[in-house]
């Protein structure tokens, strides 16, 4: 079908990845240009800033609101949340009505396979874990009031930075 060129110079089938594709500096450079909602926000609010959103509703709902549990199980499952929406880097986001609104199987399924590639070379839980999901709806709702109210995002440098040093932390 074609490729496309990412950040760090691969040139990868969307469509069809591989775990030779998948590269966490991509999946972060690219989050952290993608924003949500479409861009109908405020500002600029990106999906890297919203996974890390999601990661820190993980560690708060699990009871640990600063630092990091020590046990690997834990840290796969806060990595997981982290990476969560990683397929939208080669994907790119689409809003929820369309997404899910029938019309977009083929997307839909790329999504999955990508889902599961991404999930093997990041040894994240597949399928995603139902209290990812969780944390992924209140957040979503969180968003929605403060996207269209208040938002200041950070900077998409701040972002991919951030969420880099999230992810470092997560696997060492």
């Amino acid at each position: 079908m074609g490729t496309i060129r990412t950040y760090a110079g691969k040139y990868v089938d969307p469509m069809n990845l591989t775990v030779d594709d998948v590269c966490i500096e991509d999946i972060a450079h690219a989050l952290s240009l993608t924003c949500r909602f479409g861009g109908h926000s405020l500002s600029h609010y990106s999906v890297a800033e919203h996974s890390l959103m999601v990661e820190g509703a993980l560690q708060t709902k699990n009871g640990w609101k600063c630092g990091w549990h020590n046990d690997a199980a834990d840290r796969k499952g806060y990595r997981s949340a982290l990476l969560h929406d990683a397929t939208e880097a080669y994907l790119g986001d689409m809003v929820r009505p369309v997404k899910h609104g029938g019309e977009m199987e083929t997307y839909v399924q790329a999504e999955r396979r990508a889902a599961a590639v991404i999930a093997e070379k990041f040894n994240l839980y597949h399928p995603e874990l139902t209290v990812i999901k969780v944390c992924d709806r209140e957040v979503l709702e969180w968003e929605q009031e403060w996207v269209f109210s208040q938002c200041t995002g950070l900077d998409a440098r701040a972002a991919e930075r951030m969420f880099l040093e999230r992810y470092k932390v997560l696997s060492d």
